[in-house]
């Protein structure tokens, strides 16, 4: 196997990501919806408007679920293209410089656990950032003025906290996913004796 064909494969390996991302999306519009719910509960202007509109609030569930359903396959596609073919790439020059041809299955199996995870922390929060950032920039206040008063401000923060441990959590899960299933095919390549000899090219 040449080291253009290792890094293809590895890259193209990627798109597995996609299933992964998908479901997490699922999973995670589900806590967004929990948590929106409750938050809207816990807001007394809020509370009383559901309470008033129960059809009205009804509907909205039943769009947002089905919102949620097409916003995750579509997401979850892009996502998965977008983070799991550079992911593939980064994982196949791994792999070549270190790992190739692999001798040590157990020690390139933990390097590459730790290295998505780390990636898909970092990734994590750099999107949680970006959110904190627009929550609080002065374009958002002047969107929604009553957002910084306590009794506006305390329960949309406990709809913002469970989000951004569920978008640390199944970044994290995603990541070590992707980089089970791409040394799981390595693994399997390397016991077929293909990885022997590396050409340059």
């Amino acid at each position: 196997m040449t080291t253009r064909k290792l890094l293809w494969e590895m890259t193209w390996q990627g798109r597995l990501a996609v299933v992964d991302c998908t479901i997490a999306l699922v999973v995670y519009g589900a806590i967004y919806g929990i948590t929106w719910l409750g938050s809207n509960l816990l807001d007394p202007v809020q509370r009383v408007q559901i309470l008033n509109y129960q059809g009205n609030f009804i509907i909205s569930i039943l769009g947002l679920i089905v919102f949620g359903l097409i916003f995750a396959w579509l997401g979850g596609v892009f996502i998965g293209l977008a983070f799991g073919i550079p992911g593939g790439f980064v994982i196949g020059i791994i792999t070549r410089l270190f790992f190739f041809p692999l001798e040590n299955i157990e020690n390139y199996r933990r390097v590459i656990m730790a290295v998505c995870a780390i990636c898909g922390l970092l990734c994590s929060l750099e999107i949680n950032l970006w959110v904190w950032n627009f929550v609080s920039s002065p374009h958002f206040h002047a969107l929604d003025p009553g957002y910084y008063q306590a009794a506006h401000f305390f329960p949309r923060l406990a709809t913002i906290l469970p989000e951004f441990v569920a978008n640390i959590f199944f970044a994290v899960i995603v990541s070590i996913s992707l980089g089970r299933k791409i040394a799981a095919w390595y693994e399997r390549e390397s016991t077929k004796g293909i990885a022997q000899n590396v050409s340059p090219n």
